[in-house]
């Protein structure tokens, strides 16, 4: 995790399981075939600053090479759209960190879309647990931010 522990303010998201109940679901979508696994899949609240959310899903534990499939889904609250969003992640020396590249760069206003980051996590040893440090550097109404967050635990990934 050398490179992004540098900052003093690092927000600490605890991890809870963030599913969806039967009233989130849509009623109306009658040819969903998945809808009952979506709403048990494990996830966690991994950014939650200054109006973005970003909440990480479990699409495939840890395999028999040791490998799990992560998919980060980032909304935007804020009532102006974001440019320029770039995430960054690092994880414990007992693990290795793929980033695949994301869907856009671009959020638009009031949660109208999502950017999808898909991750891939290798499980080196078994010396740590996999914890999880997140940085994303953004454009809003011309000026750069910065988020930095920790993921103690990722629901779902032992």
């Amino acid at each position: 995790m050398k490179g992004l522990i540098n900052n003093s303010s690092v927000n600490k998201i605890s991890s809870k399981p963030a599913t969806a109940t039967l009233s989130d679901l849509d009623p109306f979508d009658l040819f969903s075939m998945d809808a009952t696994e979506k709403a048990s899949q494990p996830s966690t609240l991994a950014i939650n600053t200054n109006g973005i959310e970003g909440i990480l899903y479990v699409d495939n534990v840890f395999n028999e090479n040791s490998v799990a499939a992560l998919r980060l889904l980032v909304t935007n609250n804020n009532p102006l759209p974001i440019e320029a969003f770039n995430f960054q992640a690092a994880v414990t020396k007992a693990f290795q960190i793929e980033l695949l590249p994301p869907s856009s760069s671009d959020l638009p206003a009031n949660r109208q879309g999502t950017i999808t980051q898909m991750i891939n996590i290798r499980r080196i040893s078994f010396s740590h647990p996999l914890k999880m440090r997140i940085k994303a550097f953004y454009n809003i109404d011309g000026r750069q931010q910065l988020i930095e967050c920790l993921v103690p635990k990722i629901e779902g990934l032992s």
